[in-house]
């Protein structure tokens, strides 16, 4: 069967499309639901399909047109007709399309199924036919191998399991993700990222990622679990209630520890306290107490921000946490890396942080591998997840299995759960692969549902960088490290998604708006830049001038590289104001501290509706910890506000300086409430109507035909543009200004008439493309001087003032 890449298109609608897959060594298997919903996708839409060349170990994949009445054709009948076509062997991530809802996916899904319902080649029998797997070890890092750093955690984002670490002593902050085995110990038991307070202070365990930077996250131990693992607790020697602190002894049993020195340990307003199972207060502690305790901030500062008074809150807060994370692990499955595949069985390591944390969990769960695995109980399924942890479909994406056998092994790296686990499914699903990650639910009675929503990767309201590399033809920020990226190319505007993103704050802007320095935020170098002519900035949620943005406002650029291949063609910038904005996300503060100059934020999504149409509130996405100072502005409707103004529940959104390697970006203005919000961004959004009839639209003149004169108009906006000149201008007469590369006049503008709206094809989601390609008539006159196709012009729209020529 051949594999050259070709485009393949339904001939008529009145097909249906139906799929099945061969593995590298050429046995049949099912293809996942997101194969099948990324052909019927294209398919079923009646779009042109292309995939790359195949390489080795891509999948081939028959695509069969099963004509009307053919129900009980073979699927692999030679009569119909067959084409090949080329996948990944895994498509990782979501697709990038608009938000797909359940009717949608069925309808998909029965044109993909049609096929396979008539084939006459059962499930069993394809795999079958899957070859036997090789063992792939993983390489669990060592915790030798890891650099661990004392410090306390500032910003978290607990989709994507990334966090912000202020280290002790030097200030420095660590950017870092956790790997799927990445794990997260509270209070001696595990837990996970969104179980930390802000400012909880403890070790973090760094592993170098392929450039060999330490941003990969292997462990984190709060400050009770470092205690906990010494079998350490602090007595209480003193008080001196007039400074709300402690003079604390570390024992070890009953003896003061070796070597370990008393400890004057500060507490304040924030500091919670905890005696039974109840809240407690500065004045329940007593000398001779027993403490556990967590910090907050730099170590050396030695400030309380949580405290268990004696033995039975200890126990009690283990055992809730214990709990807590149970619950979370029952809605998403237990996480697991494929060691191996042996016929249809998975051999699967268990992720933990210890084999005695996988033990508690799974007592706790009344979970009992061995004893299931020799009377072959059932599991409620076993679900493809991606390096996030995060699952795709669990109640459509789930097979059913037994448990075969399990058996305990060394434990010899960080996440390794110190088990061996045999599960047998149904399908081999093409995610069930040496070296991928799964979700199990354990237990034949745990419900299998769609995680929390807007955690999952298939429900689009949170993105995951995750993307499908063979998508594009060059190198981006997320994948295809070993191609060039992408060059730009006369009259012809920048595809999405190729362009450089970086954080930096806009320290110096240019007299005309298009160039000027800017300070990056991971390297803290000052660079150059210049805004070509389709660049485009954004502003307070609302389309800009460059020069709308304050000067010292942290920024997100994407960059394109020049002819000396440096990234310094700035094709879009918008403040942070507007970035939150555009990902639907505002920040609702969990406290107010102004006499450390902190807000503590929780990252959320706005109610959404779920596959069964129910309106639901998604789950907190991460939480931050904002600076603010004498000079932060806040502003509540059209008035500003004090910070003593700000309460806990209060939703807003923020711009902030640019951050150091040291220091936290700091917040120059708060914007509180929605209202507030939607209306600045109005504001903006009206201002830069004004300027455009000012200064005209810019437009890229792609063809000129004789008298007519087509040309892509520029706008970030496309909500926005659609009314700017009152949509098409039929009948209207408008007047089209030359400039130069940096939109600068020159000539006078002069009157054409508009002919056409071209629609719009390969320009979709380029950056500056407006999604107007419009099309003038300039009449009998000659064309104006300087006017040729790959130039630039600025458009006025009928009774809009005309500037003079410059």
């Amino acid at each position: 069967m051949s594999t050259d890449s070709k485009a393949i298109k339904p001939q008529s609608t009145q097909r249906a499309w139906s799929v099945v897959a061969r593995n590298a060594s050429g046995a049949l298997c099912l293809p996942s639901r997101r194969d099948v919903m990324e052909i019927a996708r294209h398919f079923s839409a009646g779009y042109d399909a292309w995939m790359p060349s195949v390489p080795e170990g891509r999948l081939n994949v028959l695509v069969s047109v099963v004509p009307p009445g053919n129900a009980s054709s073979s699927f692999l009948d030679p009569a119909l007709k067959c084409r090949a076509i080329s996948m990944p062997p895994r498509w990782g991530g979501e697709l990038r399309v608009p938000q797909v809802r359940r009717s949608v996916f069925l309808i998909c899904a029965l044109c993909a199924l049609c096929g396979l319902i008539s084939a006459p080649l059962s499930a069993a029998n394809i795999n079958d036919d899957v070859a036997k797997y090789a063992n792939a070890p993983r390489p669990f890092p060592t915790w030798e191998s890891a650099k661990p750093i004392n410090g306390a955690l500032v910003e978290v984002d607990v989709i994507h399991r990334t966090a912000i670490v202020r280290e002790d002593g030097s200030g420095k902050l660590h950017v870092v993700a956790m790997p799927a085995n990445g794990v997260v110990c509270r209070l001696g038991v595990e837990g996970d990222l969104r179980d930390v307070p802000l400012g909880t202070h403890g070790r973090w365990y760094l592993l170098p990622d392929k450039r060999g930077a330490l941003t990969q996250l292997g462990a984190f131990h709060d400050d009770a679990t470092l205690s906990a693992r010494d079998n350490v607790r602090f007595r209480v020697d003193a008080i001196a209630a007039a400074s709300s602190t402690f003079t604390i002894q570390p024992m070890k049993g009953d003896q003061p520890a070796a070597g370990a020195a008393k400890i004057a340990l500060k507490t304040d307003q924030y500091t919670r306290f905890r005696k039974g199972n109840a809240d407690a207060k500065f004045a329940d502690v007593a000398v001779g107490d027993l403490l556990t305790l967590n910090r907050s901030g730099d170590s050396a500062a030695h400030r309380a921000s949580e405290l268990w008074i004696g033995a039975d809150a200890q126990t009690r807060a283990v055992e809730g946490q214990l709990k807590a994370h149970l619950e979370f692990l029952k809605v998403r499955g237990l996480p697991a890396w494929v060691e191996a595949i042996d016929g249809k069985n998975l051999v699967l390591t268990p992720f933990a942080a210890s084999p005695a944390d996988l033990l508690a969990i799974m007592k706790l769960a009344d979970i009992k591998p061995e004893e299931w695995a020799k009377g072959g109980r059932g599991t409620a399924g076993t679900v493809v997840a991606n390096q996030e942890l995060r699952s795709y479909n669990p109640p459509v994406d789930r097979e059913w299995g037994r448990w075969v056998d399990w058996q305990p092994v060394e434990s010899h790296g960080i996440g390794h759960g110190g088990h061996r686990w045999t599960v047998t499914v149904n399908h081999l699903l093409e995610g069930f692969r040496p070296g991928e990650v799964v979700r199990v639910f354990a237990r034949d009675n745990w419900k299998v549902e769609d995680m929390p929503f807007g955690e999952g990767i298939y429900d689009h309201v949170w993105e995951s960088p995750e993307i499908d590399p063979g998508a594009y033809p060059y190198r981006t920020d997320f994948c295809n490290d070993h191609l060039p990226w992408y060059r730009l190319q006369p009259g012809k505007l920048p595809a999405g998604e190729s362009a450089h993103q970086r954080w930096g704050d806009l320290i110096e802007l240019a007299a005309d708006g298009r160039s000027g320095r800017f300070r990056d935020e991971l390297t803290g170098k000052t660079n150059s830049f210049t805004v070509p002519p389709w660049g485009t900035a954004w502003s307070q949620g609302g389309e800009a001038l460059l020069s709308d943005i304050a000067l010292g406002t942290r920024c997100r650029f994407a960059f394109h590289q020049d002819a000396g291949g440096a990234f310094t063609v700035a094709s879009q910038v918008r403040d942070e104001f507007t970035v939150q904005q555009q990902r639907r996300l505002t920040a609702r503060v969990i406290a107010v501290r102004a006499d450390r100059g902190e807000i503590h934020v929780a990252w959320q999504l706005p109610k959404e509706q779920n596959y069964d149409g129910d309106s639901v509130t998604p789950p907190d996405t991460g939480s931050a910890i904002l600076p603010v100072d004498a000079d932060t502005k806040l502003w509540h409707g059209e008035q500003s506000v004090a910070l003593a103004d700000l309460k806990p529940g209060d939703v807003l959104l923020m711009n902030r300086t640019g951050g150091t390697s040291t220091t936290l970006q700091r917040c120059t203005g708060l914007w509180i409430g929605d209202d507030t919000i939607k209306a600045l961004a109005e504001r903006q959004r009206q201002k830069h109507e004004q300027d455009m009839r000012r200064l005209g639209i810019p437009a890229l003149v792609e063809k000129i035909d004789g008298r007519l004169i087509t040309m892509m108009v520029i706008g970030a906006d496309r909500g926005a543009f659609k009314g700017r000149l009152g949509g098409d201008p039929w009948g209207k007469q408008v007047h089209l200004q030359v400039v130069d590369e940096r939109l600068k006049p020159r000539g006078a503008p002069v009157p054409m008439g508009f002919n056409n709206n071209v629609p719009e094809g390969q320009t979709y989601g380029c950056y500056g493309a407006s999604g107007r390609h419009w099309m003038f008539d300039n009449g009998d006159k000659p064309m104006p001087d300087g006017l040729v196709a790959g130039g630039w012009i600025r458009v006025f729209n009928h009774g809009w003032a005309l500037p003079s020529a410059q």
